[in-house]
């Protein structure tokens, strides 16, 4: 019988599955899914606008969420190791200097991109005028929210100091993912009362919608993390989420089908219909990270150079995809071309060259300390 690695190898595999997912779900917003982006082909169809943001609604359900969890489990081993002050300086210096970075300059360059057709004048002499209010986080929120999480957390172990076991430790029942779910539903829709899908907090473009779910996934990850839990998973939990999640999906749809016909806002307010779909969208949630991680770590817990780099590119590609994915986007701008095929045809040549550039982009001087 073979060793079981000693490397959890497949939790970098899901890394760069979920940052593919990025990337592809900023792309599907370019060509017509519902959505904020910084640049929207002009070409319209009411199918593109359908299948993308179909696609869009059940990846945004769980894959941002994945990426605190996975955050979160990385947190307590990495505080352990290193000590309370250095931890801090490294969390400052891997988040606080790309947030920076991408606030003060990719940011504006990227909306200088968008806008210069539009602009009488050089882009220098548009990055002049109108620097201060091209600043911004964009898709770093992500970076900005775990930068605070890191800190909250760094601040609660000043009271309570934790200890990492070394396990392993059992993982998760039906019992607990079954209330996870539940209350991330109940208290979504709460949420939702007041700050529907789509409303994004000013300044720090937050989307207070998702944010219960952002905060239990980091505060799961965090527990498992102390608990040594090392991925194994129980046939029974599995079989359970095998049925129960493309039953969420099902009620997802038929939700869909029933209300948006009659009612396309985002889903908000104290009505049945943002209940349901709040209930749904966590049942779903917490369900396909269950069978991912069941999955990647039974049949993809494994090491080779190619997708070891991908995994350490990833951080980087996450940085720089917005600047890829607009260039190529206004490269192909005055194709004929349906959206649904400038969709398919751009997301394989976005993702090798977010990944290519990010490779070389880590190669740069003290870039591998930053990234």
């Amino acid at each position: 019988m073979s060793e079981k690695p000693s490397r959890a190898y497949y939790i970098d595999n899901l890394r760069v599955l979920l940052t593919c997912l990025v990337v592809l779900v900023h792309l599907a917003v370019t060509y017509g899914a519902v959505g904020d982006w910084y640049y929207r082909d002009p070409q319209t169809s009411k199918l593109a606008t359908l299948v993308l943001t179909v696609f869009t609604a059940i990846t945004q359900a769980f894959f941002m969420g994945f990426f605190f969890l996975i955050a979160g489990y990385f947190t307590p081993t990495s505080l352990a190791r290193k000590g309370l002050n250095r931890f801090l300086g490294d969390r400052i210096l891997r988040l606080g200097i790309p947030l920076l970075f991408y606030t003060l300059v990719l940011n504006p360059v990227v909306v200088a991109i968008v806008h210069l057709n539009r602009f009488e004048g050089s882009y220098v002499e548009l990055l002049l005028r109108h620097y201060g209010s091209m600043l911004g986080v964009g898709p770093m929120w992500f970076v900005l929210n775990l930068l605070l999480l890191t800190l909250a957390f760094a601040g609660v172990q000043r009271f309570r100091q934790m200890e990492v076991r070394n396990g392993p430790a059992a993982g998760p029942g039906i019992e607990a993912t079954v209330v996870v779910a539940i209350a991330l539903g109940v208290i979504s829709f709460l949420v939702r009362i007041k700050f529907p899908i789509g409303y994004w907090t000013p300044g720090l473009h937050l989307m207070p919608a998702h944010e219960p779910q952002y905060l239990a996934f980091f505060a799961v990850g965090i527990l498992a993390g102390e608990r040594g839990w090392r991925g194994d998973l129980s046939p029974r939990l599995v079989r359970f989420w095998r049925w129960a999640t493309p039953l969420a999906v099902l009620g997802a749809f038929v939700w869909f089908g029933v209300n948006q016909p009659l009612d396309p806002s985002p889903p908000g307010g104290l009505n049945w219909r943002s209940f349901v779909f709040a209930m749904c969208e966590q049942t779903f949630a917490v369900g396909i990270v269950v069978l991912l991680l069941n999955r990647f770590g039974k049949r993809f817990n494994h090491r080779s150079s190619f997708w070891e780099a991908a995994a350490s590119d990833s951080y980087t590609v996450y940085i720089i995809h917005p600047l890829v994915i607009v260039m190529l986007a206004l490269g192909i701008q005055g194709s004929a071309l349906h959206p649904l095929a400038k969709f398919v045809l751009v997301a394989p040549v976005a993702l090798a060259a977010c990944f290519g550039g990010a490779h070389l982009t880590r190669k740069l001087p003290f870039a591998r300390r930053i990234l």
